[in-house]
């Protein structure tokens, strides 16, 4: 119960008077135990009533002796201790006198004055867990220490709700049953459904009690005051301002040294990295596709607090947020240095609009998605894991299109899949969509990422304007001599008073992703490609197709010479 020994407090012997009861406790305790035990093998003529007595207020002696002690030891030493050793105290003295009313109810149950219940029963036994609980969160906390309190916290919890409850019901319930030799006969067989009946409230209850416990002990205990989701979601709002490389650490630092109130640091380039000013205590590698990109690293915590299980693992997610924008941040820069290289060489204005396109993932895009995956983490793990994967593969599939004009049309069609289906974790049920291509098509060349530009156009004019369920239909087919690609939603269609979109009516579009659509297929294949859009007013959905030669390979790769050339 002393606070322990440390470089602050150094222990003082004790007095004579400190020493003198632990002398009679130890002449006393064994005696009693000695006593107790020849009058239970009957070497002493004592009864059983006096010897359940005598061994009960003997019980409650010796631990309301003990509490004392140890509560007049612990205020002894509270003259030069540490803050730490303080709380600690405090929390034991808490302790030893709820153990001493514990005592005295004891004393009175078996006086008479009150009937000493299953409840009381339980909360004694229960005694060493709450010392064990307050012990090693001050002395020796570990790692998995915030799990530990919690499962301990809810088993506690439930065994006084179990007890309480059964208490008060089954003896309602066994009177119920207790009708007549005939109903016990009848009732034989469903009387453990009965029993699960009854249990039921307590089991439905028990999630909602666990999550309640689990932000009690976050709040109040262990000093979290931001939930997983929550955390995510401020941590994405802090780095949103950012546009640049420097800005992303700036704001990852200031994010998440106010989440976990600890000094954070990210280094990027780890053989350029310096010593920090302050004591590194936990980090966490900034990792993406296996590759290191840097490395988190943070001080001591406000309040000396340990960084728990939970805590390491909301790092690692924060750290993978972190990667996936730091990819983006540097594909863009890798845009801007493309584009400015493009005008360095006086490229077509088309071309440097393709760069721009292909490089380019819409920050707005990324930051719903990564929104829409930290709403699941809870909601649906499964679905939030999968939505990462394929958010991955879309980093990957654009990361290789600014590398390369063409792509086989299998693999530009598992980009829109991948594409539509983390939209539809931002949408959830209200966006449905369809790919249909026939077989014959599959392994065609066509120019990267114009089926993808036609879906985002669909969801940013179609989908997001739409209150009720969003369709979006792909379809590629063989059309004579040509490969014909229809994108179709059910938005509210073009408006053709607008200038920053196409007229269905004239069938030409002005928006800059369709312009630079029909730019390109002009640039690689002339008139014989082209770019359409109508309106089915029976169906209500707009259609965006465009067309191109089938026997485009040749045309394909006289570009690629030309520009090597």
């Amino acid at each position: 119960i002393y606070p322990p020994t440390t470089a602050a407090t150094v222990a003082p012997p004790l007095g004579i008077g400190f020493r003198i009861p632990i002398w009679a406790l130890y002449i006393v305790s064994p005696s009693i135990a000695l006593f107790s035990l020849l009058g239970y093998y009957e070497f002493l003529p004592l009864s059983a009533s006096f010897l359940g007595k005598f061994t009960g207020l003997s019980i409650a002696f010796l631990f309301g002796s003990a509490m004392i002690y140890s509560f007049l030891l612990s205020r002894k030493g509270k003259s030069r201790e540490t803050e730490k050793e303080s709380k600690s105290r405090k929390w034991i003295l808490g302790l030893l006198v709820f153990v001493f009313l514990m005592c005295i109810l004891m004393v009175l149950a078996h006086f008479g004055y009150l009937e000493f219940s299953e409840l009381m029963d339980v909360t004694l036994r229960s005694i060493p867990l709450l010392f064990l609980f307050v012990s090693t969160y001050f002395e020796s906390r570990f790692e998995f220490f915030d799990r530990l309190i919690k499962r301990g916290l809810a088993l506690f919890v439930t065994i006084l709700i179990l007890t309480a409850y059964f208490s008060a019901v089954l003896p309602g319930l066994e009177v119920v049953l207790a009708g007549g030799k005939d109903t016990v006969e009848s009732l034989r067989g469903v009387r453990p459904f009965l029993y699960a009946i009854v249990l039921l409230p307590v089991i439905l209850a028990m999630p909602w009690l666990y999550r309640r416990i689990g932000k009690w002990v976050d709040n109040f205990w262990l000093g979290r005051k931001f939930t997983t989701i929550d955390a995510v979601k401020f941590f994405l709002s802090t780095l949103q301002k950012a546009t640049t490389e420097r800005q992303l650490v700036q704001e990852g630092e200031k994010g998440i040294s106010t989440i976990f109130h600890a000094e954070v640091r990210i280094d990027l380039d780890l053989r350029a990295a310096r010593g920090t000013a302050f004591e590194v205590v936990q980090e966490i590698p900034i990792r993406s596709g296996g590759k290191s990109m840097g490395v988190l690293r943070l001080g001591q915590r406000t309040g000396r607090t340990p960084f728990f299980s939970e805590d390491v693992a909301l790092l690692t997610s924060l750290a993978e947020v972190f990667a996936f924008l730091l990819e983006n941040v540097r594909l863009q820069q890798k845009k801007q240095e493309q584009e400015k290289l493009a005008q360095d060489l006086s490229l077509r204005a088309s071309h440097s609009e393709l760069k721009a396109l292909r490089a380019q993932i819409n920050p707005h895009f990324l930051f719903n998605a990564l929104n829409a995956i930290a709403g699941l983490i809870h909601k649906n793990p499964l679905r939030a894991d999968k939505t990462v994967e394929q958010l991955a593969e879309v980093f990957r599939y654009t990361l290789r299109g600014s590398e390369s004009e063409w792509s086989r049309m299998e693999d530009e069609m598992e980009f829109v899949r991948a594409y539509l289906e983390v939209e539809q974790a931002r949408f959830g049920s209200r966006l449905e969509f369809r790919i249909d291509v026939e077989d014959s098509i599959r392994s065609a060349q066509i120019p990267t990422m114009v089926v993808q530009t036609l879906v985002e156009n669909a969801i940013k004019h179609g989908v997001a304007a739409v209150r009720g369920p969003g369709k979006v239909e792909v379809r590629g087919y063989r059309d004579g001599k040509h490969i014909r690609i229809e994108v179709a939603d059910n938005g509210p269609g073009f408006h053709p008073e607008s200038p920053s979109t196409p007229s269905p009516e004239s069938g030409k579009g002005t928006g800059y992703g369709l312009k630079n659509v029909r730019e390109r297929l002009q640039g690689h294949f002339g008139k014989e490609a082209g770019l359409g859009i109508s309106r089915d007013e029976e169906k209500k959905m707009t259609m965006v197709a465009v067309w191109l030669p089938f026997t485009h390979r040749s045309a394909a790769k006289q570009t690629s010479g030309a520009s090597r050339q």
